[in-house]
């Protein structure tokens, strides 16, 4: 999945309890200094014209991806990875 895929398959179902924990998450990231940046894709991707639910949702789509890599490969957390995913969304209003 690359961060393109979060945004343009942001109709895919993630399970409603999933995405609670992953919003919560999202949300106490963009509370913290430590991940300044993930308040700078939600403010960049909503000042581009993005719903926030959208936003939020490709947000979490990419939070997932990066969780599930972490679980599947047994490795910590890629923060470095995770910023620039996040960095790379971006929303356009041409379709």
């Amino acid at each position: 999945m690359t961060s393109d895929d979060a945004l343009s398959s942001v109709d895919e179902r993630i399970p409603d309890d999933v995405l609670a924990d992953l919003l919560t998450a999202l949300r106490q990231q963009m509370a913290s200094d430590e991940t300044a940046f993930v308040r700078c894709t939600f403010d960049r991707l909503t000042a581009d014209g993005c719903a926030e639910d959208e936003a939020l949702h490709a947000m979490a789509s990419v939070l997932l991806w990066e969780i599930n890599t972490m679980m599947a490969t047994q490795s910590p957390f890629d923060l470095d990875h995770y910023h620039s995913e996040l960095d790379a969304l971006s929303f356009s209003t041409n379709s």
